[in-house]
């Protein structure tokens, strides 16, 4: 990406879809039309929520953070920092490379997590350990899992009463949405669970994230009007 400094970056505007960079108003137009404001040489399915101030890149950071990870990642670590010490937490991701950077920076911020990877027989010690009941000290309590990994379906994971979704997920179908959503909630909402189920669901308004979002949940206006800011991260179903 090339930024054109001989103009102030709060005039110009960056398309998340394909990476081109435009004068605001420009930028904007072409792209409530769906449209690349390269096009057509750019033939990148633009949409207004694409659109990203310049001014705003760069500044990606939040309470809590050092700056090494952006506000969504450095709100996730403040939510499971802020949760009750003797309770077990999941986080969902679906993509590996942003699942390596949510291990990143828990690790970074000193909280013990696990990844769900490995041999199969690897994987059924993991799960075998979290859903020990006592915590022993420095013994994870956050499991992170891949949303699209078959490979825990099924498992019943009541030790956690945390459910925390980094992002919706990204599938082509309603019903491949509502099947993963559902098995992925109902291994901490089962029969066995004493706990109170807490899930919480992470996205960014004017985002690929707040569409998908609309799209998938018959209610999502409805949770929308009750969900909060990601630095207060009440829970949102």
């Amino acid at each position: 990406m090339a930024i054109d400094k001989a103009r102030p970056q709060q005039q110009l505007a960056l398309l998340s879809c394909c990476g081109h960079v435009g004068e605001c108003g420009l930028v904007s137009r072409q792209a409530s039309e769906q449209v690349c404001h390269e096009f057509p040489t750019c033939k990148a399915p633009a949409r207004p929520s694409c659109v990203i101030n310049v001014s705003e890149l760069g500044t990606d950071t939040a309470a809590g953070s050092d700056g090494s990870v952006g506000v969504k990642l450095a709100s996730v670590v403040n939510l499971v920092k802020r949760i009750p010490g003797d309770e077990r937490i999941l986080v969902f991701v679906q993509f590996p490379d942003l699942l390596e950077k949510v291990a990143d920076a828990l690790v970074a911020a000193k909280v013990a997590a696990v990844q769900l990877v490995g041999s199969p027989q690897k994987r059924s010690s993991i799960i075998e350990a979290f859903q020990c009941e006592a915590l022993k000290p420095n013994e994870p309590r956050v499991l992170l899992l891949n949303l699209r990994d078959e490979s825990a379906a099924g498992a019943n994971l009541t030790a956690a009463n945390h459910a925390i979704f980094v992002h919706p997920l990204l599938v082509s179908s309603q019903v491949d949405f509502d099947s993963c959503d559902t098995q992925a909630i109902g291994r901490i909402r089962r029969y066995g669970q004493r706990k109170c189920v807490q899930i919480y669901r992470y996205f960014c308004i004017g985002t690929i994230d707040a569409d998908i979002f609309q799209q998938r949940f018959k209610n999502a206006d409805a949770l929308l009007e009750t969900a909060a800011p990601a630095d207060v991260a009440a829970p949102l179903v």
